[in-house]
């Protein structure tokens, strides 16, 4: 915050200042319960998917008690009966785990399905939570727990190949970059192979090495599966298209298809979202170039005149956001004009006086709305200017007149804002103008030219 006129660089020890000060310390706890996200999004997952998974085996393996065909060496000597009739055993808790993950990533191998019927209508629910809540929980943790790797990855990759910088000031004076490549104070996106490249080479790298590690791990794990078919059973997992050709049937493979699924499925859903992610900002990157390299003329000066006072600081970079489509003027205008409401002495800064100025109008605001309070009693008439005419149908212990006007409109005032109402007393407040009366204004509170406007 930029020093109060007159040298003070902190506010003054004043029953206001205090005041001031614990909202900022409000605000900075605010912000302080926002620095872990990871914590707080990892125990939202963790529960989530906990209770997803105890309740899939709970209902598969003991509730409905669905069967499969015989697997097990100990059901299949059981069942050598020489008769050659087909085989059919429990569904293990693996089992039940192995399809619960399988249903709630979307792979669904086909090799586990439900049976009877009120399973099945279970099972719709199931995919239905498991994928828009569940799914989509880990997913969302994937991303705030990789992206600051991936970026410091990035990073790495753009020293190693520095961009090209532009001088699109033209002025002869940039910023100096380590590893910078030539003079100047843009990035220039570059062609779009080392663009992708750099960006996405980091996940994608990690999505490649973690499906051959998978595919040894279920080449040890499955009797009989070579390492090829291996690779291909885990990348067909990862992106879940989930074939189904190529199966496995041992509980010890089954029971790491699920730590596979839920790491692999959830990283190439990551990159995905990074490939739209990149190629919008590559789109936005060539726009903003477009702009910079622009010359100005008194068209596009016109166009960010809004008013006709001409073009600030504030409105040209406002107006280049604009026309990169990251934020519009109804975005910007609600807080050019909060801005406006606590520079109370507009010299269009933002100081300890202003907030402190603001503060003590804000006082003597409430204190004369509290001694007007006996004027406000449900039934009057009164009129706001801008809004019309109406009545106080609700008046409550705190000082708030709920007013219903005439256009059907209900508004809630608190007593700091009574200072906008007029009362009309039972008459119209067209009468009452004409007729010249003007009651119960409240009395000048205008210090050193402030403005008396403020929201309700």
């Amino acid at each position: 915050m930029a020093p109060a006129p007159g040298g003070k660089k902190s506010l003054r020890r004043s029953a206001t200042s205090a005041n001031l000060a614990e909202k900022a310390n409000e605000v900075s706890c605010a912000h302080a319960s926002r620095r872990h996200p990871i914590a707080q999004q990892l125990f939202t997952t963790t529960v989530l998917f906990v209770l997803y998974m105890v309740v899939g085996v709970l209902v598969y393996a003991f509730g409905f008690e669905e069967v499969k065909l015989c697997e097990s060496d100990e059901a299949l000597e059981a069942a050598d009966d020489g008769l050659g009739e087909p085989c059919f055993e429990r569904w293990t808790w693996v089992d039940a785990l192995y399809f619960s993950m399988a249903t709630m990533s979307t792979v669904g191998y086909g090799d586990l399905a439900p049976g009877s019927s009120g399973s099945r209508a279970f099972t719709v629910v199931f995919i239905i939570v498991g994928v828009a809540v569940v799914f989509t929980s880990i997913g969302s943790l994937m991303n705030i727990a990789t992206e600051p790797l991936f970026d410091k990855a990035r990073t790495l990759l753009d020293r190693l190949f520095p961009p090209r910088l532009i001088d699109v000031t033209a002025n002869g004076v940039y910023p100096i970059r380590k590893g910078a490549a030539g003079k100047g104070d843009f990035r220039h996106p570059g062609r779009a192979p080392f663009y992708y490249a750099k960006n996405l080479l980091p996940l994608a790298l990690v999505v490649v090495v973690l499906q051959l590690l998978c595919a040894a791990v279920f080449t040890a794990l499955e009797p009989g599966l070579d390492y090829g078919s291996a690779v291909y059973f885990c990348f067909v997992t990862a992106t879940t298209v989930g074939y189904g050709d190529v199966r496995i049937s041992t509980q010890a493979a089954r029971g790491f298809a699920c730590v596979h699924v839920l790491l692999s499925v959830a990283m190439v859903g990551a990159l995905i979202s990074d490939i739209e992610s990149v190629r919008a900002e590559r789109l936005i990157a060539f726009k903003e170039l477009r702009l910079l390299r622009r010359k100005l003329d008194a068209d596009l000066i016109r166009s960010l005149d809004k008013d006709g006072d001409g073009v600030d600081k504030v409105v040209f970079v406002v107006g280049m956001l604009t026309a990169l489509e990251l934020v519009t003027w109804e975005d910007a205008e609600p807080f050019m004009k909060q801005f406006e409401s606590l520079d109370q002495n507009r010299d269009g800064k933002l100081t300890g006086d202003d907030l402190e100025l603001l503060a003590k109008v804000h006082e003597e605001r409430v204190a004369a709305g509290e001694r007007r309070l006996s004027e406000f009693e449900v039934g009057v008439r009164c009129e706001h200017v801008g809004r019309g005419t109406g009545r106080v149908t609700e008046a409550y212990d705190d000082g708030t007149r709920v007013i219903k006007f005439d256009t059907g409109e209900r508004h809630r005032y608190k007593p700091a804002s009574l200072h906008k109402i007029k009362v009309t007393v039972g008459e119209d407040a067209a009468e009452a103008a004409a007729a010249g009366r003007r009651r119960s204004w409240l009395p000048s509170l205008n210090p050193s030219g402030l403005s008396q406007s403020s929201p309700v």
